[in-house]
């Protein structure tokens, strides 16, 4: 990377607190149609409540925070990214009924793994689904030090794949990752470079999307362009004026996106504004706006209203942190690159959502969170030792990445002992016992 990490963590908060600023920004007018006669400053005196539940303090983000955060959770500082840590992940949230506002698409995917006993490879919906999930949940593949842009495509690629096979998606994905991966190289903000960065991305997982993408950075009037888009997809429909708002189609969505963030890329006012006056998938744009700015200008383009006001505002700065940290350790690593080629990744996952080896038998992957005063943490690992099981500690009261792993998990207490992707609280022997085959 061009830049050095000195403020790469501001940059990293920025990235994680804007995609969720723009998405709770969205959560109360998401699947309306476009607004009229209001100014764009108007969204930004504060969150507005939702329509539906005044009770529900403003702030409320959706699932496209959250399918971001565990994108980033899915990094190790050792390997790169691995498509089979993010789909146990979602199938983890699943199980617990934590997939509300997904995707169809998504939500399909997972359900399959889950319900049906597909794999990660093998659960994805078919062409002629080009949903944005994938896109929307991008950023952090293209903010990972890549050593070159080929390894961050076959990430993007990969991770789309979990949910989405069609070519639209998997460039929408790869198009928003070159996006923030151009932010993090470029001696600033260049309207032309920073256009043919994701032209060229997407170009070569979808020509639909490339042609759509540049036809859009040719115009220059905001009404004219996003009522282009508007009519690509099934978007709500004002039945007074007949206007549509932006789809959930990946081509309308990740266009309107760009392009607002790249007619104002620094003045969150401005394109966040626009996009929530554009009505329809009003959390997503933003969150994909929200996310860009946030890694362009860091954390302090945020004003507090916005940035702690956000839900789980404590947890997702841990969670940026945590990644920001591992994006440092992986950069000065000497540790050969993850290659996240499909082909080459042999771990999957089980009808359970528990990952599995597939193909070969191999070393099983064993990590312990503990805490330093915890006799049963010091039992859970000399039952490893005496059996001559390879682990690795992980102290979520000294290490901050640790902590934000194992919040994860939804658990209370330690030890928590994660093996294959299971989880097993506490010094459950017989359980241990199971799942290492011993």
């Amino acid at each position: 990377m061009a830049e050095s990490l000195d403020g790469f963590e501001d940059r990293c908060r920025g990235f994680l607190i804007g995609t969720a600023v723009g998405d709770a920004m969205g959560v109360p007018l998401e699947g309306r149609p476009p607004c009229e006669g209001i100014a764009p400053d108007t969204f930004w005196d504060g969150f507005l409540p939702l329509p539906d539940d005044a009770s529900e303090a403003p702030g409320l983000t959706s699932d496209d925070t959250q399918l971001v955060a565990l994108t980033m959770l899915a990094f190790e500082s050792d390997g790169g990214f691995d498509p089979a840590t993010l789909a146990h992940s979602m199938c983890r949230a699943f199980k617990r009924g934590e997939n509300r506002g997904w995707g169809l698409g998504t939500y399909l995917a997972i359900a399959r793994i889950v319900h049906e006993g597909a794999t990660w490879r093998t659960c994805a919906c078919g062409d002629g689904d080009a949903g944005n999930g994938p896109a929307m949940r991008a950023g952090p593949i293209g903010i990972w030090p890549w050593e070159s842009p080929e390894e961050m495509v076959r990430a993007a690629v990969a991770a789309a794949r979990i949910t989405h096979l069609d070519g639209r998606s998997s460039g929408g994905a790869v198009a928003v990752a070159a996006a923030h991966r151009y932010l993090l190289e470029a001696e600033g903000f260049s309207r032309s470079e920073f256009v043919d960065a994701v032209c060229d991305a997407a170009a070569a997982q979808s020509s639909v999307l490339a042609v759509k993408l540049s036809s859009s950075f040719e115009g220059d009037n905001v009404s004219s362009v996003l009522a282009d888009l508007s009519r690509l997809g099934p978007g709500p429909v004002d039945p007074r004026t007949r206007r549509s708002g932006i789809s959930g189609y990946v081509v309308p969505s990740v266009a309107a996106a760009l392009w607002l963030f790249a007619r104002s890329p620094d003045d969150p006012q401005e394109s966040l504004g626009r996009a929530m006056l554009a009505g329809g998938d009003t959390d997503t744009v933003g969150s994909i706006i929200g996310g860009l700015t946030g890694t362009l200008n860091g954390y302090g383009i945020w004003p507090d209203r916005f940035a702690t006001n956000v839900r789980n505002h404590g947890n997702l700065l841990r969670i940026a942190d945590a990644f920001a940290d591992a994006c440092r350790r992986f950069a000065g690593s000497a540790a050969p690159r993850g290659d996240a080629a499909p082909a080459e990744i042999t771990t999957g996952l089980d009808r359970h959502g528990d990952r599995r080896e597939e193909a070969s038998v191999q070393k099983r992957k064993v990590v312990v969170y503990s805490m330093t005063h915890c006799p049963m943490c010091a039992g859970v690992k000399e039952f490893l030792k005496e059996r001559g099981i390879e682990f690795t500690e992980r102290n979520v009261e000294d290490d901050k990445e640790a902590r934000a792993e194992f919040d994860t998990y939804g658990f209370r207490g330690t030890p928590l002992t994660v093996i294959d992707g299971e989880p097993v609280l506490g010094f459950e022997r017989a359980k241990l016992e199971e799942l290492l085959g011993s």
